[in-house]
């Protein structure tokens, strides 16, 4: 979505460094994943994955019992202000 829709305001599709890059693009979070685990950066990574997992896990919760305060209802009206805030307790939980 993000190369069909977004790469074209970024490059022009008439040039040449736009069908240099565009194969990189998508890859290029994978290969970062893919460095940091065979480098000195591997806690890090683990802490990232922790991180990410808990917040998600504390927003869904949390927002489903007691979310009541809408963030943004037009992009996304599912999210409350107490998940966000549950997600962060959750990082701040497993993180210590």
């Amino acid at each position: 979505l993000i190369i069909t829709c977004e790469w074209t305001r970024l490059f022009n599709p008439r040039t040449v460094s736009f069908w240099v890059l565009m194969p990189f693009y998508p890859v290029m979070p994978f290969l970062v994943i893919l460095w940091m685990n065979h480098s000195c950066y591997r806690p890090l990574l683990f802490i990232l994955f922790i991180s990410v997992s808990a917040h998600d896990t504390g927003s869904y919760v949390l927002g489903n019992l007691f979310g009541r305060h809408k963030i943004a209802e037009l992009i996304s009206p599912g999210k409350t202000w107490e998940g966000f805030f549950g997600g962060y307790l959750f990082v701040c939980t497993a993180l210590w």
